[in-house]
């Protein structure tokens, strides 16, 4: 796994689908 970046985006583009970009993008509290 050298392509950290590319995991970062994954989860990331999951959390946009999960929660919405806008939790993306702001990243407040996480929630439980």
């Amino acid at each position: 796994m050298h392509n950290s970046g590319a995991s970062v985006k994954q989860i990331r583009s999951a959390i946009e689908t999960a929660f919405g970009p806008h939790y993306a993008t702001q990243t407040p509290t996480p929630l439980p």
